[in-house]
Order: C-alpha cells, then structure tokens, then sequence
C-alpha cells in the first residue's frame, strides 16, 4: 500500500468512527516514515526506521481492535 495510501487512510479515518486520536496516529507515524526514506539523502535520519516501525504496528493494533469492536459479535456456528 505504501506510505501513500497509509497516510491516505489515515486523513480518512478523521471523519469516521475509528477515532481521531487514531486517525492522529498514523499520520504521525506515516510522516514518519515517509522522513526516514529521505536517508538516502540524510543519514542520521535513519535512527526514525526503528521507532516507525514500532509505532506502525501499534497503529495497526489501534485500528484492528476499534474495527473489531465495530464489527460487534457475529454467529460462528457453521450452519450460519
């Protein structure tokens, strides 16, 4: 999807019930990711990879959990 569309969902997830502080999150972290591409240019920038990567995970945890509590509970009995 890249940091693209990352920041994309993001700017979207401001007008939907996932929740601002969320929404706020990714992008932070994908404005993050997007300055530590720019090692190529700027070395030191590189120390941004790890804590980005940190800090994605954490924002996918963020919106895995409120899809699942929005998704509410469904039947998984086989026969439906």
């Amino acid at each position: 999807m890249g940091s693209t569309g990352f920041l994309i969902a993001s700017v979207v997830m401001l007008r939907s019930r996932i929740g601002r502080a969320t929404a706020l999150l990714g992008i932070a972290v994908t404005a993050m990711g997007i300055a530590s591409g720019l090692d190529l240019f700027y070395t030191p920038i590189s120390a941004l990879v790890g804590p980005t990567l940190v800090l994605y995970g954490i924002w996918n945890v963020a919106v895995g959990a409120k899809l699942l509590r929005m998704g509410g509970r469904h039947n998984t009995d086989a026969t439906g």
